[in-house]
């Protein structure tokens, strides 16, 4: 065993001599790429030791929620979803670059279990006060989303829009990390005469919370009015677990469970 651990030693020594790159994972030993499970079946996104990978892998989202527009200075939250990557892995994002991230898929075992779906919640730090609106685009992987800032006291329309359909995301069953949020993906119309909408979902909390949408695409018309479909995701906060309603105009309310 002396012997063979020499012999180790001095390859290792014989690599760093020629300028070979050795990559430590995250308790120090070098990254390894398992390959494939023990049943022979693969293993995608898994770089580690046979049991446990110690070092994070890329993972790739599956779809991004972002609001439309966020006020001036405020932090715009956001969440990204992905498949299973494994069993028992930590996802998160880490930041790349400026409103750049990547998830990536941490401490998978390769105990044959199946995670469910992942998500991570975080905010994207404000880019500072501007002085007229400005389109700012988060990225996450090979997604994207475009987000609308607005400057100080910018006023939105309200009262012209309706809501058709809220759908709530609660990821009750999904492995999650980042503060536990809750989404909703609101769909509707705006009465505009010309382009398009900017919609910001104005929330009051409550019980039940109400939603309302309101116009930030500012603009002047004399002409007639027609409506314009949007989509636009709001987060509706942190709930405590439970049973929870929101409101909307025309006077329709629904339920939804928090786990």
């Amino acid at each position: 065993m002396t012997t063979l651990r020499a012999s180790l030693l001095a390859s290792s020594l014989a690599l760093a001599a020629c300028g070979a790159a050795v990559s430590p994972t995250l308790d120090g030993a070098a990254a390894i790429d398992a390959g494939a499970q023990r049943d022979g079946t693969a293993r995608a996104d898994v770089i580690g030791t046979p049991d446990v990978a110690s070092s994070c892998a890329p993972l790739a989202p599956s779809a991004l929620r972002a609001p439309n527009v966020v006020r001036s200075a405020a932090r715009a939250p956001v969440a990204a979803t992905a498949a299973s990557a494994g069993c028992g892995c930590e996802v998160s994002a880490r930041a790349t670059g400026a409103q750049r991230y990547e998830l990536q898929a941490c401490d998978c075992s390769v105990d044959p279990c199946v995670d469910p779906s992942y998500v991570s919640n975080w905010d994207d730090a404000a880019n500072g006060v501007v002085a007229e609106p400005a389109a700012e685009r988060i990225t996450v992987g090979a997604m994207s989303a475009e987000l609308w800032r607005l400057p100080l006291g910018y006023t939105c329309a309200g009262g012209n829009g309706s809501i058709a359909s809220v759908t709530i995301e609660a990821d009750n069953d999904a492995r999650r990390s980042g503060p536990r949020r809750v989404w909703a993906l609101v769909t509707g119309t705006v009465r505009r005469c010309s382009g398009e909408p900017l919609v910001l979902i104005e929330t009051r909390a409550g019980s039940p919370i109400f939603l309302e949408p309101q116009d930030c695409n500012n603009f002047d018309c004399d002409g007639p009015t027609r409506p314009v479909p949007y989509r636009a995701w709001v987060m509706l906060g942190e709930l405590a677990p439970g049973t929870h309603s929101i409101f909307y105009s025309p006077g329709i309310s629904q339920t939804f469970e928090v786990r």
